[in-house]
């Protein structure tokens, strides 16, 4: 994985409409009020009411606009819904020609047991392109797979339905040649710095790539040119998904394992459940003293900004080990944009939890360099 690094002097700008506190100056980690979606579902902000501001480009037509606000929050109850029961979203969300493609494609890909789709959706963000007033394109983005489900919607306000859909990877959108080989590894894993600096990197990358083939007010079209090519190859695609997925969760597999291992892990397990524990109880005494004392102030400041329901329910999304050096990465699905990475190190049977980083994908991706 290479050197795990903070980033240094970034001052990120908190999106309007929520009541957090300037940040402190100079401090190293970012976060910001969540994506227009789990803006609407907090609040009860619906067509007719105050829109909140639409990450991306300015519509020029104040219809599209509002036909993407409803949509977002049709888009945003599918994900969460079908995080926890994948079939009954299918059957409620889906026109009846897009339900077969499903059943015929992604969702034979993996035993409907397992927590394949739960762990995608949970872990995506949404991203909203081609919205006019016959309905939009809203992708699910994960991530820590890099892959994205792009969605086509079309319906009435807030009786939408998915018409289609395409499963493409994250080199798909950034118009990357295929290779040789079927890459298991997500490009960010692939990078040797630091896991957060790199997930960033390639969000923005991709992000870009996104707005670029998807304009907010452009015609309603699932596939445009640029990706045309790879997402015509559904078979290399969705293999590249099931490889990815399964990689992914093998992973993080050994993080589940950890309370029934040696001491040092077990000392780890503990540190994770005291730390997940005092960020919900919102306690920073109690968080100051499971750091170091090289923990950075001000990512102490944003944590403890964070909003009690993010803090509340954050889980283990990333596991990663190499040598004496531990990488945890928590999220709460239903706040998708905020992740919070913990770095450990391990000397004999003694765990320190160096430090805390609190990180929004989408307001960090100005921060990173190219």
């Amino acid at each position: 994985m290479g050197e795990l690094v903070g980033q240094e002097n970034a001052r990120p700008v908190i999106l309007g409409g929520c009541k957090m506190k300037p940040f402190k100056k100079g401090c190293r980690n970012a976060v910001a009020f969540p994506c227009a979606a789990c803006w609407l579902l907090a609040s009860g902000t619906f067509a007719g009411e105050k829109m909140p501001q639409i990450p991306g480009q300015n519509f020029r037509d104040s219809a599209a606009e509002k036909t993407a606000v409803t949509l977002i929050a049709s888009a945003s109850t599918f994900r969460l819904t079908a995080a926890g029961d994948l079939n009954a979203s299918v059957e409620r969300w889906m026109e009846n020609g897009p339900k077969v493609k499903w059943k015929m494609g992604p969702g034979a890909l993996f035993d409907q047991s397992q927590p394949y789709w739960a762990d995608f959706l949970g872990g995506s963000v949404l991203w909203v392109g081609r919205v006019s007033q016959e309905g939009g394109v809203v992708a699910y983005y994960n991530p820590w797979s890099d892959f994205a489900l792009i969605t086509l919607w079309k319906g009435a306000a807030l009786k939408e339905k998915i018409a289609d859909f395409v499963l493409v990877s994250g080199d798909a959108l950034r118009g990357e040649k295929p290779g040789d080989k079927v890459q298991a590894i997500p490009a960010w894993l692939r990078e040797a710095t630091s896991p957060s600096l790199s997930l960033i990197k390639v969000y923005r990358t991709t992000s870009a790539a996104f707005q670029a083939s998807y304009p907010l007010d452009g015609d309603t079209l699932l596939i445009p040119e640029p990706l045309q090519e790879r997402a015509r190859d559904t078979a290399r695609e969705y293999a590249i998904f099931a490889l990815r997925t399964a990689t992914r969760l093998a992973m993080l597999g050994p993080y589940f394992q950890l309370a029934e291992g040696g001491e040092p892990e077990k000392k780890l397990a503990g540190l994770v459940k005291s730390f997940t524990k005092a960020l919900g109880a919102g306690d920073r005494k109690a968080i100051e003293g499971l750091v170091s004392r090289k923990q950075n102030a001000g990512a102490l400041d944003n944590l403890m900004l964070l909003p009690p329901e993010v803090r509340k329910s954050v889980m283990a999304t990333f596991f990663y080990q190499k040598d004496n050096r531990t990488v945890v990465i928590l999220i709460n699905p239903e706040w998708s944009l905020w992740f919070i990475p913990l770095y450990f190190t391990s000397v004999q049977a003694e765990v320190t939890l160096d430090e805390v980083e609190v990180w929004d994908f989408e307001r960090a991706k100005a921060l990173v360099e190219r």
